[in-house]
């Protein structure tokens, strides 16, 4: 799993098996250790409903962990649709004058590295 933070927009990248896991029910996992003991932990979780919104991705934060939840339809379709550069994209209201852009991307180059 990879995440890129810029500015307002946050974008989750994993590999096909990651997705595949993520189809199947399973929640993908990373901590990132920081200085002085802290930690960076995201989660992405599959969800029937995006998190409880009618968005395919919704982002929230608890107790120091950041969590990506991801409508399991929309994961399987791209799944589905892979290979494809284009991803999950949803933009989540966070006030009247804040929007955080999110996505989910598959990395297909990883799969093209891999091929002999």
């Amino acid at each position: 799993m990879n995440l890129r933070i810029e500015g307002t927009s946050l974008r989750f990248r994993v590999t096909k098996e990651e997705l595949g896991s993520l189809c199947a029910g399973d929640t993908l996992s990373s901590i990132t250790p920081l200085p002085d003991g802290a930690s960076l932990a995201v989660n992405i979780h599959p969800s029937p409903y995006g998190g409880g919104s009618n968005a395919p991705l919704t982002l929230q934060h608890q107790k120091g962990c950041l969590m990506l939840y991801v409508d399991k339809n929309a994961a399987a379709d791209l799944f589905s649709s892979l290979p494809n550069r284009e991803g999950i994209d949803a933009v989540q209201k966070l006030s009247e004058e804040h929007l955080l852009h999110l996505t989910l991307e598959v990395d297909i180059r990883s799969q093209k590295r891999k091929r002999p």
